[in-house]
């Protein structure tokens, strides 16, 4: 299934839920298309609990060929990572009826990763329901049911305002501290 054949699906499936949900239903029939990519998000999940990932990173739009991605790239090369080496959950849209808080914390119990690090309002809203600004959740750890979870500033948000690059370094040294710690 190509990218665009996703993003229609997640459309779709938006509106269905909206629909739903205007209704005072909550949760969707899941048609054919829909069920086989969210059993696609499900595999992916299962890959990286196979391959132990230790580091997990959710955010909106991080696939490598848009901008974020590529400043994601940079991120993680600074911190002497690449791609293969962290597990990337990207599949988020803004609206909760989308992908739910409980669809991230089965993704993160199937990946199993020991830090998870949440770019931008949206993903740090869906693993730990927090709808504060992220200059004030930003730079600390939580604990999410024994994984330690980290909340930053979206690449997307670096782009637009590139002073908040410090903060996102900030907090992946954080990062980077905590694995050094894990791994010994």
């Amino acid at each position: 299934m190509n990218q665009d054949t996703k993003n229609n699906l997640k459309i779709e499936f938006l509106k269905k839920a909206k629909i739903l949900s205007s209704l005072g239903i909550k949760g969707i029939y899941l048609g054919a298309e829909t069920k086989k990519f969210f059993q696609e998000i499900l595999q992916s999940s299962q890959k990286a609990s196979k391959e132990n990932f230790s580091l997990m990173m959710i955010g909106e739009n991080l696939e490598e060929g848009k901008e974020p991605g590529k400043l994601l790239n940079k991120i993680l090369s600074a911190m002497g990572l690449t791609r293969k080496e962290v597990f990337i959950f990207s599949e988020i849209k803004k609206s909760e009826d989308l992908i739910s808080n409980q669809d991230i914390d089965l993704l993160i119990n199937k990946a199993s990763p020991k830090i998870v690090i949440c770019f931008g309002s949206v993903a740090t809203n869906l693993v730990l329901d927090i709808k504060e600004k992220m200059r004030d959740v930003r730079n600390k750890f939580y604990n999410k049911d024994g994984v330690k979870v980290i909340c930053t500033y979206h690449p997307a948000a670096l782009i637009h305002d590139p002073s908040s690059k410090k903060f996102v370094w900030d907090d992946m040294k954080l990062v980077m501290e905590e694995i050094k710690k894990i791994e010994k």
